[in-house]
């Protein structure tokens, strides 16, 4: 089937409230959505999900985690038949600006504190982040990088690895998303 128009609508909005009203009309008009705006996905993912399913449009947002990852469609296409029973990684720049200043030679409670004197990382002393044993796939990745490991029933550990945020990498996922929903409509 040919296509003959397409319409899609990207708020990236950094406001939560802002990026959710423009996110849910855009679905109730019947506009398939490609966002990069996690607030509105993590706070209102079922409402928003459950408009476009009535609607018959698509809700995207594989930018909104890892974007240089494509984690989500990774656990819902390449892992479709698995039960994910654990998801498991180094996903933030708190995380990767750590452990790239412990890769300098910087001692981890440094490295933590320059992150808090930043505001990278939680203050609040009750927040500790966890070390990763030297043995596990995730202490091998590289500092820029984000990984995960999902564990799943069939096939055990899966892992991933890639860039995270950026402009390139978020466009990226945004292309994605866009090829995504382009490839659903020609079936």
């Amino acid at each position: 089937m040919p296509i003959r128009a397409f319409s899609c609508y990207k708020p990236c909005q950094a406001r939560i409230v802002i990026g959710f009203t423009h996110i849910k009309k855009a679905l109730e008009n019947g506009k398939h959505v490609i966002t990069t705006n996690k607030g509105p996905i993590a706070l209102f993912y079922r409402e928003l999900k459950a408009i476009a399913d009535r609607k018959g449009v698509q809700l995207k947002f594989e930018g909104t985690v890892l974007s240089g990852t494509p984690a989500i469609q990774f656990a819902l296409k390449e892992l479709a038949g698995c039960e994910i029973i654990e998801i498991r990684g180094i996903v933030n720049g708190t995380t990767n600006y750590i452990l790239t200043k412990m890769a300098e030679g910087i001692p981890y409670e440094e490295a933590l504190k320059e992150a808090q004197k930043k505001g990278y990382a939680e203050t609040n002393p009750s927040v500790k982040p966890e070390l990763v044993d030297y043995n596990d796939p995730l202490y091998h990745v590289d500092g820029i990088l984000n990984g995960l490991i999902f564990t799943t029933d069939h096939l055990g550990d899966v892992f991933i690895m890639g860039l995270g945020a950026g402009k390139i990498e978020t466009g990226q996922a945004i292309l994605h998303d866009l090829y995504s929903i382009l490839e659903d409509l020609r079936k």
